[in-house]
């Protein structure tokens, strides 16, 4: 039977300290979140196996029927919903939640129980992430383990399949690779700072994110080399929408990591439906769940950038229409690089290569068949790197 759950029963609206607004409830456990469409689901290890809503958390919908408590993981693929219960291996819904039916059976693959962690899909092939790796080419109808250790977080991006470990270690699969093959071992590592088990994974563009107890690790070719970039902080849970990438407490970057922004949420579990940014808090703090806008959090980034006028480099007018203005000193000459990005890291016009003197300099950008919205300009020196915010309105 369907059961609607009163906001006014459950939330707690604060603000935080950043501008942006998140709107709390309390009292819950979530152990998964999933956006699938304009629903966002919610995991839960007691209470009720599965929350659902369609209107931004405003009601709460659980009827469940089929799924047992402990929800451990939640994923979709098509028209199915995936969910895996503590020990009882992997259920199944072809009707948005409403009916469960198991799926994978532990006695049926010689386990005396199976919990998965996550779920991921490449090439039209689900993979489930838990007492190793399993993989199903007909909708989790019949499952082949692909890979026999315990594994925990997956990400995919194109034809990129990466897996985390407790041990510190990353498996990739690419594209070359056929079924049953070895998959590629990376050992995450600096040389000098610790790593732990791995939480979080994430692909953006020729970059893999690694989440860990001791804090972000990035590579930027492959998994060959790695950089411990966020350090100090738990980065349980990494998920990347749109141009942001949210990173547990290391908050949230539009630079694909270059620079961080403080969320205002420091959650365990991410999802991004709609406009709304979900987090999820297991463990820090009171445990529960929270929403915010999504388009908010991008505008406060713009805002404390406008605010930073003590840089080596600002603009004029921000925000613009037609054109703006990049001033910058220099102390002594110095080889200069000056670029233009889009929310997604990636270059929309070059403005300076080259070397200059000491003194005052001004460089115009006038965008020419740019869409308006929010920019970034990155000042690159011998010995530092600046990245701040335009905002380019018509």
């Amino acid at each position: 039977m369907k059961v609607l759950i009163v906001v006014g029963l459950l939330f707690l609206g604060v603000t935080t300290p950043s501008h942006a607004q998140w709107v709390y409830w309390f009292g819950l456990y979530p152990d998964a979140l999933l956006a699938h469409g304009s629903d966002i689901f919610l995991g839960t290890p007691n209470v009720h196996p599965v929350m659902r809503s369609s209107d931004n958390g405003l009601s709460w919908v659980y009827d469940s029927t089929g799924l047992p408590f402990q929800i451990s993981s939640l994923g979709a693929k098509d028209n199915y919903l995936f969910a895996s219960a503590r020990d009882s291996g992997i259920y199944r819904s072809s009707d948005n939640g409403r009916v469960w039916k198991r799926c994978f059976i532990p006695s049926d693959y010689g386990l005396s129980g199976a919990t998965f962690q996550s779920f991921a899909v490449m090439n039209n092939v689900l993979f489930a992430g838990g007492p190793g790796i399993y993989r199903s080419t007909d909708n989790g109808d019949t499952w082949k383990q692909d890979y026999y250790d315990g594994s925990g977080p997956l990400a995919v991006c194109g034809d990129m399949l990466i897996v985390g470990f407790l041990n510190g270690q990353v498996l990739k699969r690419g594209p070359s690779q056929p079924w049953g093959a070895d998959w590629e071992k990376l050992k995450i590592t600096d040389g000098i700072n610790p790593v732990g088990a791995v939480e979080g994974v994430a692909i953006v563009g020729t970059k893999i994110f690694a989440g860990t107890g001791f804090g972000l690790y990035v590579s930027s070719d492959t998994g060959k080399t790695w950089t411990h970039t966020v350090s100090g902080k738990e980065v349980a849970y990494i998920c990347f929408d749109r141009g942001i990438l949210f990173a547990g407490e290391a908050g949230h970057s539009t630079d694909s990591g270059r620079t961080w922004n403080s969320a205002g949420f420091y959650g365990q579990l991410f999802a991004v439906c709609g406009d709304y940014l979900w987090g999820g808090n297991r463990h820090i703090g009171v445990p529960g769940f929270s929403r915010c806008s999504r388009s908010m959090l991008l505008s406060d980034v713009a805002t404390q950038s406008f605010k930073q006028e003590e840089s080596s480099i600002t603009s004029y007018p921000n925000p613009f229409t037609g054109r703006t203005t990049l001033r910058f000193e220099l102390e002594r000459p110095e080889h200069v690089s000056i670029e233009i990005l889009n929310t997604l890291g990636q270059n929309v016009s070059y403005l300076a290569d080259q070397n200059f003197d000491a003194g005052i300099h001004e460089l115009e950008w006038t965008p020419k068949g740019t869409p308006p919205g929010i920019y970034f300009y990155r000042l690159e020196l011998p010995t530092s790197v600046t990245t701040k915010a335009l905002l380019f309105e018509k």
